[in-house]
């Protein structure tokens, strides 16, 4: 892993923060803005630091770069929540039970 914080400092936009969870997957520790981190399944929220401006999204890096420990921790925490929620042994279950709904399945 290359990457000690990902940043995530979006302002604008919509859709799925695919690279937001490739963070994630790989155990890195995330500074986030809201937008950034809205349509995330709400635990998620505790494995990252929230920081809407340039000052907060600045300190809460160099806090992460200055604490190897909170780092790992979030990143521990993020990995829990990606298996949790997208990983395939997750979704296929639910796939398949929103397929039985609407009668294909």
């Amino acid at each position: 892993q290359a990457t000690d914080v990902y940043v995530a400092p979006l302002r604008m936009g919509s859709g799925t923060r695919l690279k937001i969870l490739e963070a994630m997957t790989v155990g890195c520790a995330i500074v986030a803005t809201t937008l950034a981190a809205a349509g995330l399944p709400d635990d998620a929220k505790n494995a990252l630091v929230i920081a809407d401006g340039a000052a907060d999204t600045a300190e809460a890096v160099v806090a992460l770069l200055q604490n190897p420990e909170r780092r790992a921790q979030l990143g521990q925490q993020a990995q829990t929540i990606v298996s949790k929620h997208y990983d395939w042994t997750t979704l296929i279950p639910r796939l398949l039970a929103a397929y039985k709904d609407i009668g294909l399945g």
